[in-house]
């Protein structure tokens, strides 16, 4: 099986760069050339991102930067050339059309990301041709719970459905109110926090404290002088200015700052 890189380049055309103006690929050209390389398919752990807004620009980057093999796809030829400059495989196409959709061979991605909320109907339309293809992981954004809700009734799971806006005010609340340095909600009641930990805590192991013994709580990591993460257990001591991660529930993470 001929790998994603090597599906693209002959996608594009041997030799060729992306065109000045995206706009210049017509659906035509894109049939022509997967015609011309039918047989040879992306690499399946590639991901196909719908959407090239500041959301899905920001997520094609971190996913090319980690290393995954990433499709962006966008029906405005601003946003297609502005990631174009960054992003290996990027395509000016509308996947809300049927015939566009089957040409680009969205079916042998294994993993795709609708990044499409402020268009309702569009981002329905792409999950429902991935939800019908089957076989697809399906991720997306969603601009509010109403379109959460339509989501997760055509088949993407509530865990897979990302609401910025409501997580970020989410985030800044838990930030604002507790003593913490970072907030991250894990879903299914838990959250992760870094942390300095209290004076009232300072000298204590972890084996030694009831809060965390009698309690979701658990301590994941110490940070060394030396800026390094280390495992915790039960026989680390905690000292004064210390950093550390603590996973646990919302309530039993508040009583690690409550006085």
């Amino acid at each position: 099986m001929a790998s994603f890189s090597s599906f693209m380049k002959d996608f594009l055309g041997a030799g060729q760069s992306l065109p000045e103006d995206p706009a210049a690929r017509t659906q035509a050209e894109i049939k022509n050339r997967l015609k011309a390389t039918k047989k040879q398919k992306p690499d399946r752990r590639a991901v196909v991102v719908f959407g090239l807004g500041q959301f899905g620009t920001t997520l094609v980057k971190q996913l090319q930067d980690n290393g995954v093999q990433v499709l962006g796809i966008d029906v405005d030829p601003q946003k297609v050339q502005s990631a174009s400059k960054f992003l290996d495989h990027v395509v000016c196409a509308d996947a809300t059309k049927t015939e566009v959709f089957n040409d680009l061979g969205i079916e042998e991605f294994s993993k795709a990301f609708v990044a499409i909320a402020g268009d309702l109907a569009a981002s329905v339309l792409i999950v429902s041709s991935l939800a019908k293809i089957g076989g697809i992981e399906i991720w997306a954004k969603a601009a509010d719970d109403e379109q959460g809700t339509i989501l997760q009734q055509l088949g993407v799971a509530p865990a897979h459905i990302f609401y910025p806006n409501k997580d970020i005010a989410r985030r800044a609340a838990r930030l604002l109110i507790q003593a913490f340095e970072d907030y991250i909600e894990l879903g299914y009641g838990y959250a992760l926090v870094k942390m300095t930990i209290p004076h009232k805590y300072v000298g204590f192991t972890l084996r030694d404290l009831a809060v965390v013994e009698h309690t979701s709580l658990s301590v994941l990591a110490t940070l060394s002088a030396e800026g390094q993460w280390q495992p915790a257990r039960g026989s680390t001591v905690l000292k004064t200015g210390q950093t550390v991660l603590v996973v646990g529930k919302p309530q039993d993470l508040s009583k690690l700052t409550a006085a």
